[in-house]
């Protein structure tokens, strides 16, 4: 009898080796099937996972912490840095595979009927590359569902060390990307970027140049999100639009590069190693996988009066671009990105990232972002309504008051902790119906909106304390202080 044996009934008994200690699970009566939407999060220290049903709650939740469940690959805080150059930041690939088979496992633990689940998507860390060797995608199509993902995928890698959104070891190829170009704005005029050492482009030069015998070896290269999407479709999935913003390679106004697909296309049915293996329905399709801060945006049901802030491991801002102005056009900030919106295929979204935000988190960051987010949308925050807040500091409310004062806006905190995922499983959803139904997405997500808790509003002399001229003194300070580093360095 296979070893992966279930029996979809009243009852249901799973038998697999790695979850025989739990014994049979008892699943309850049966009635109407219900419809499930399953969501991935593969982040830098985990795996996540959700599904949500059709009002939108959350059903079933799973996990796996790289670090604790998976200590074989020596990762902390889910990466690995160089013993050669503290600047070169990468994570296993196989871990990831066997997080994937842990956390598959552990949702059918929790109860899980892969059967009801009509559609999957998910989301990663931006910015890190997969290096598919030859003849993998032959692999790929025929996956044997009697064994598990890291067996079967173990010998598929060219690089079996992912750079990471971590890295930054490519200083040498970005300075060579805005040179060859005619300079950072140009650059940025295109990708909506100047050259980041982290941006998939740039890692990937550097491997052509310092491995060119992986490169040699390569058939595919993928972001992280859409390896991930190719292992649920069985085969290589293209990049979605938004999460290609962040490659320093994709013309952002003209979308053109490659095949890049919406954030909510459906790009195939779910490969038959999981019909066989876990009992999905072979109907059930699969979305275009995303990265994690563009998922966030949907997760936190962004709209064009709203200012999100996600305070975690960085703490990033974000904002809805419904048009590219000429302010923005003719003078970028070098210190954001404009990436195409997951949701509106006509809109885009503006981002500032200050990488370890939760480490230091210095209040001029916060002003400063202040500052950044009104050249990001053309000086016209001041039709911004509110500031949606999500992350661990979001229960800091010293942290929200600060926000509140700048921005002078009115502070809503997110009732769901997983954003990136849960904004996953929601485009999941809407990819199915958005095509039948004249429902649009900001209509299936109202009840969502309206669930947002106000936190604090903004002092009454805030307006006056945060002015245009103490933003000026504050950033001749700033300069001062960046000056005298470079002085002891």
């Amino acid at each position: 009898m296979s070893a992966h044996r279930y029996w979809i009934k009243n009852w249901r008994f799973i038998t697999d080796p790695f979850l025989r200690q739990y014994g049979p699970i008892y699943f309850g009566d049966q009635h109407e099937p219900r419809k499930l939407w399953l969501a991935f999060d593969l982040s830098t220290q985990q795996l996540k996972s959700m599904t949500i049903d059709e009002n939108l709650d959350i059903v079933h939740e799973a996990s796996v912490h790289f670090d604790s469940d998976l200590p074989e690959f020596r990762t902390t805080d889910g990466v690995i840095h160089s013993s050669d150059d503290n600047h070169c930041v990468h994570a296993p690939v196989l871990m990831w595979i066997k997080a994937l088979d842990i956390c598959l496992d552990r949702l059918r633990i929790n109860g899980l009927d892969y059967g009801e689940v009509i559609g999957v998507s998910g989301c990663s860390q931006q910015h890190g590359s997969v290096y598919w060797k030859r003849n993998s995608r032959s692999t790929l199509n025929n996956l044997n569902s009697s064994k598990f993902l890291s067996e079967e995928l173990g010998q598929c890698f060219a690089l079996y060390d992912s750079p990471v959104w971590m890295d930054s070891s490519t200083s040498h190829q970005c300075q060579r990307l805005e040179s060859d170009l005619g300079g950072a704005e140009v650059l940025i005029r295109i990708s909506g970027s100047k050259a980041y050492e982290r941006f998939t482009g740039n890692q990937i030069a550097k491997i052509i140049e310092t491995k060119p015998e992986v490169y040699q070896q390569t058939e595919r290269i993928s972001l992280i999100s859409s390896f991930l999407a190719s292992i649920f479709i069985g085969d290589y999935a293209p990049i979605d639009q938004s999460d290609g913003s962040g490659m320093n390679l994709l013309d952002i106004r003209k979308k053109t590069w490659d095949k890049v697909v919406p954030s909510s296309k459906i790009i195939g049915n779910i490969s038959n190693y999981y019909v066989e293996r876990y009992g999905f329905n072979d109907k059930c399709y699969v979305v275009a996988f995303t990265g994690d801060n563009p998922a966030t945006i949907a997760g936190m049901s962004l709209g064009p009066n709203d200012v999100a802030v996600s305070l975690g491991t960085s703490d990033t801002i974000f904002i809805h671009l419904p048009h590219l102005d000429e302010k923005i056009k003719l003078n970028p900030s070098r210190n954001g990105h404009i990436f195409c919106h997951p949701i509106d295929q006509n809109h885009w979204m503006g981002m500032i990232c200050f990488k370890n935000g939760s480490l230091t988190r210095p209040i001029f960051a916060i002003e400063r972002s202040s500052r950044e987010s009104r050249i990001l949308n053309g000086d016209q925050t001041d039709v911004k309504r509110r500031i949606l807040v999500s992350g661990g500091a979001s229960r800091n409310r010293s942290v929200l008051q600060v926000l509140a004062d700048v921005f002078n806006l009115p502070v809503f905190r997110n009732p769901i902790k997983e954003s990136a995922c849960y904004g996953s499983a929601l485009i999941a959803r809407w990819a199915g119906i958005k095509d039948t139904d004249s429902i649009g997405y900001y209509q299936m997500i109202e009840k969502i909106q309206n669930e947002f808790e106000l936190i604090t509003e903004p002092s009454n002399d805030s307006k006056q304390i945060y002015s245009l001229e103490m933003l000026e003194r504050f950033r001749k300070l700033q300069n001062q202080i960046a000056t005298e580093n470079i002085d002891h360095k």
